[in-house]
């Protein structure tokens, strides 16, 4: 048991620092969008890069910072019938919903669009924006890129609504992937 919540806790902490560090992406989103518009309405001038950069960083924020919101429980969940219920009612319910419906989804969406970022990579593939930013290929990285952290992020949930159901739960510190390190 504790080679489980020892990795659970190490995902957790890994995918808490990625959120933090990402949570830069939403100050330098707000600058560049705020700069965009200024530029563009007071000035009439504008940069497709600059317009490019913040519907990067944006994806980037969206598509990276997805299990730090898995792991703070901040996704959008359906109380009616779960909230009022006991802990391992929730955590069976938190099983069931990583190993049927999380793990296929994001494996899907690895395997799917594995061939898809592959050939973008292959020809270096680059907008078609005069004055875009060029690296479509490291954009689209972005979707793989989302799924590891995702799927570890799974495994920590899986691993801790397990504990719970088994009756092991208080030895872990982070019950059902919460961390109080915001």
């Amino acid at each position: 048991m504790s080679f489980l919540i020892s990795l659970a806790n190490g995902i957790d902490r890994v995918n808490n620092r990625i959120g933090q560090a990402l949570s830069w992406l939403v100050l330098f989103t707000v600058l560049a969008a705020a700069a965009v518009a200024i530029l563009r309405y007071a000035f009439s001038v504008g940069w497709v890069w600059m317009q490019d950069s913040y519907v990067w960083a944006n994806a980037a924020l969206i598509m990276l910072g997805a299990a730090y919101t898995l792991l703070h429980e901040k996704h959008v969940r359906v109380d009616f019938f779960y909230a009022s219920r006991g802990p391992k009612f929730r955590a069976a319910v938190n099983l069931f919903g990583t190993l049927f419906l999380l793990v296929p989804s994001v494996l899907a969406i690895f395997w799917y669009s594995y061939p898809y970022v592959l050939h973008s990579w292959q020809r270096l593939e680059s907008t078609q924006d005069v004055g875009g930013l060029p690296w479509v290929y490291a954009l689209k990285t972005i979707i793989l890129l989302f799924c590891i952290p995702l799927l570890a992020q799974g495994l920590s949930l899986a691993i801790r609504n397990y504990l719970v159901l088994v009756g092991a739960a208080a030895e872990t510190d982070n019950t059902n992937g919460n961390t109080d390190n915001d």
